[in-house]
C-alpha cells in the first residue's frame, strides 16, 4: 500500500477518461478538492472512499492499493488474535484461493515467475502457520474436555490421554532454555491453559514460537 491515495484516484481517472470535474460532480465537491487530493495535499474524508470506489468499480482494497498478500496476512493475524472458527475458514478460503490465482499466473506466464514464486512461498507459510495455530487450539479444547470429562467421572482413560498429550510437549519445554519466550494464558475457569502456539505480529508473521506453560 506504498501509493498514496491520490495518486491513486489519478491513475483510475486517467484510465477511465474522467475529469476531475467529473469525480467532483459525483462527490457533490469542487474539482479543486479532487485537484487537491491528486497533489497530495489533502485526503479524501473517510465517509466518501466506499463512493469512490464504486465510482471507478473497484473494491476499497484497490483503492488504497492494498496487495490480496497483504489481505491474506491481515486474515491470519485477525485468526491469532481471535481464534474463532469462521476466521480460520475465511483466511484459509483466501490462502487457498489467492494459491490457486499464483498458479494459474505462472501457468500463462502473466507475471515475473521469480516474483510470484516468492508469493506462492509466502502464502503456503501463512497457510502452515494458520493449520499450526488451528491445530494446537484444537488440541487445547480437547485436552480441557478431558479433565472436565475426568472430573465428572472419574473415568482414568482421559486422565491417560491428557498425560500422554502433555508429555508430547514436554520436549518443547527444554526449548525454553535456549531462549524462547514464555507466555501464560488464562482458561475461562481462571487456570492456565497448557500447549503451544505461534505468536503473531504485524512485524512478525514468521511467527515467533510462543511456550503456553
Amino acid at each position: 500500500m506504498e501509493q498514496r491515495i491520490g495518486e491513486k484516484i489519478t491513475s483510475l481517472r486517467k484510465a477511465k477518461n474522467i475529469t476531475q470535474a467529473q469525480l467532483a460532480e459525483y462527490l457533490h465537491l469542487v474539482p479543486q478538492t479532487v485537484s487537491r487530493w491528486e497533489a497530495g495535499n489533502g485526503t479524501p474524508d473517510i465517509s466518501l472512499l466506499p463512493r469512490i470506489a464504486d465510482f471507478f468499480g473497484i473494491s476499497l482494497d484497490d483503492l488504497f492499493g492494498r496487495s490480496p498478500l497483504e489481505h491474506a496476512k491481515d486474515l491470519v493475524l485477525r485468526y491469532s488474535v481471535l481464534r474463532d472458527d469462521h476466521c480460520f475458514r475465511e483466511a484459509l478460503s483466501c490462502i487457498q484461493s489467492r494459491l490457486q490465482a499464483v498458479d494459474a499466473a505462472l501457468k500463462l506466464e502473466m507475471r515475473d515467475p521469480e516474483e510470484l514464486a516468492r508469493e506462492k512461498i509466502e502464502l503456503e507459510a501463512y497457510k502452515m502457520h494458520l493449520l499450526l495455530q488451528q491445530s494446537w487450539e484444537s488440541a487445547g479444547r480437547a485436552l480441557e474436555i478431558a479433565e472436565e470429562v475426568v472430573r465428572r467421572t472419574g473415568d482414568m482413560r482421559f486422565r491417560q490421554q491428557r498425560v500422554q498429550h502433555s508429555g508430547h510437549h514436554r520436549g518443547f519445554r527444554r526449548r525454553e532454555a535456549a531462549g524462547f519466550p514464555v507466555r501464560r494464558a488464562a482458561r475461562a475457569d481462571g487456570g492456565e491453559r497448557r500447549g503451544r502456539a505461534f505468536r503473531f505480529t504485524p512485524g512478525n508473521l514468521s511467527g515467533e514460537p510462543y511456550l503456553w506453560l
